[in-house]
C-alpha cells in the first residue's frame, strides 16, 4: 500500500512539474508576442522601453536590449498574475496594414 501511495504522489509530483515548466514557457511565449520599443530619454539619461499592450507599464536599462529585456520579464510576471488570478490576458495588438491609420 505504501509503495502504491509514493508512486502516485510521485507521479503528481512529476505532472506538476511538468505543468509548472509549460506555464513558465507560455508567459514567456506571451511576454514575446507583444509590440515592444524603446528610446532614450535624455531626463531620465536611460532608455526606456514601453509596450503597447500595457501602456502603463514601462522600464529602464542602459541599452534598448537592456530595457526591453527588463520589460519582458515584468511583462511576464504580469501575465502569470492574470493567469492565476482568472483575468483576462491582453492580446497581442492588430499590426496596421499599410495605408491604415
Amino acid at each position: 500500500m505504501y509503495l502504491v501511495k509514493n508512486k502516485q504522489a510521485s507521479a503528481l509530483h512529476d505532472t506538476c512539474t511538468t505543468l509548472s515548466i509549460m506555464a513558465e514557457k507560455a508567459q514567456e511565449m506571451s511576454a514575446a508576442q507583444y509590440t515592444y520599443e524603446a528610446m532614450w530619454s535624455e531626463g531620465d539619461r536611460a532608455f526606456i522601453a514601453r509596450v503597447r499592450e500595457f501602456p502603463s507599464l514601462e522600464a529602464h536599462g542602459d541599452s534598448r536590449a537592456g530595457s526591453i529585456r527588463a520589460l519582458r520579464s515584468v511583462i511576464a510576471t504580469v501575465v502569470r498574475d492574470l493567469i492565476e488570478s482568472g483575468e483576462d490576458v491582453p492580446a497581442q495588438a492588430s499590426v496596421k496594414k499599410s495605408g491604415q491609420r
